[in-house]
């Protein structure tokens, strides 16, 4: 019973319980329900987000701690998150401080340990996400946070401000609450024109490309309009982001992307999707790094794999037989040697690597 008051007074205290929503010129709001893993079961909590429309931020006000005994001090703070639903900010109300019980002593926060909590909360891996309420709670006499006893194993010293467990187990779960972020990133695509979509390519972002291309596809905006973009950032893209991009794009599109391309392992992105979704032609053999294996491997296996033959395939493959590195020139001779269309000065040729590394075939 005491359980349940202390959540109850905590979600009145943050105001939170309102069935009130406020519009101004410059913000909308909107409520979600959301659970939270320091709650009971069943028991799901209501917050209000207010959203600036000039620069998409999102705010929510919520209860410092899920205080489950009655000596914790509970106040409202405001937790903010950008467009793309990434946590940004807490901020703490003028003249009020969170605090932590250490010794059986109860202090305010040091400017450490609110540097501390920035980066914890800012840590969307952190060992926070897998935890309970009742992984962290332990009631003892001594330490109420649920710093010592059973969760001493469970939880370390950087994971959490020494003395304040509970308050950075509630507002990690608010702050990277994945129902929260899903909304925010939602609601700012749903908004989004191909004029605002322009100006968010504008941010130096790491959310921007994956952003940009779901509103892209969701919107079922050309492509092209946002082309000069993502050749830019090209080498920078995700594996996910360049899979994303390459489903937007035609052969020549993807042909372009490739020859501007460095990192390998989008490179070999590019070499898939280009087979697999028919838009190979010979012009990629004019970008294929014939130094690396891998690159040039991957060619041959989808060249053999589609049985794709052409004079024009074979003109720019023969010279390659006298690739230094031998598995290249015999995955290219291996290759060739299937083909039917060669002509005598390539049969030659053929013929000559044939005698040089008979022992190696």
């Amino acid at each position: 019973m005491a359980f349940k008051l202390y959540i109850i007074l905590s979600f009145i205290f943050c105001g939170i319980i309102s069935p009130f929503i406020k519009e101004e010129d410059n913000t909308t709001t909107f409520e979600k329900t959301l659970n939270h893993p320091g709650l009971k079961k069943g028991e799901d909590q209501t917050l209000t987000f207010t959203v600036e429309k000039t620069t998409g931020k999102v705010s929510s006000k919520v209860a410092s701690v899920m205080c489950y005994t009655n000596e914790c001090k509970i106040i409202t703070v405001t937790l903010e998150w950008d467009q793309f639903g990434n946590f940004l900010a807490l901020n703490i109300p003028e003249n009020q401080s969170l605090e932590k019980h250490l010794d059986g002593k109860t202090m305010s926060f040091s400017p450490k340990d609110y540097n501390k909590l920035d980066r914890i909360l800012n840590d969307n891996v952190s060992i926070l996400s897998d935890l309970t309420k009742d992984d962290i709670y332990v009631e003892d006499d001594e330490e109420v946070d649920g710093y010592s006893g059973a969760t001493k194993a469970i939880v370390g010293k950087k994971d959490v401000v020494k003395g304040a467990t509970l308050t950075c187990f509630t507002l990690w779960h608010w702050a990277n609450h994945p129902e929260i972020q899903k909304t925010i990133r939602q609601r700012s695509l749903k908004e989004q024109t191909e004029e605002s979509l322009q100006k968010i390519l504008l941010k130096n972002h790491p959310s921007v490309p994956l952003f940009a291309l779901q509103t892209i596809t969701e919107k079922d905006y050309e492509i092209e309009q946002y082309w000069s973009y993502y050749r830019r950032v090209a080498n920078d893209l995700t594996g996910r982001e360049m899979r994303s991009l390459l489903k937007l794009s035609d052969a020549e599109q993807k042909l372009d992307l490739f020859q501007h391309l460095t990192n390998m392992s989008l490179r070999r992105i590019v070499i898939i999707s280009t087979f697999r979704e028919d838009h190979f032609t010979p012009q990629l053999l004019d970008y294929i790094k014939f130094d690396n294996y891998q690159e040039v491997n991957l060619l041959i296996d989808f060249l053999t794999e589609y049985k794709i033959e052409s004079e024009i395939i074979n003109q720019k493959l023969i010279p390659q037989l006298s690739n230094e590195n031998l598995l290249i020139s015999r995955g290219v001779y291996w290759y060739l040697s299937d083909c039917e269309n060669l002509n005598k000065k390539q049969l030659k040729l053929m013929k000559k690597f044939e005698r040089k590394h008979k022992k190696n075939l």
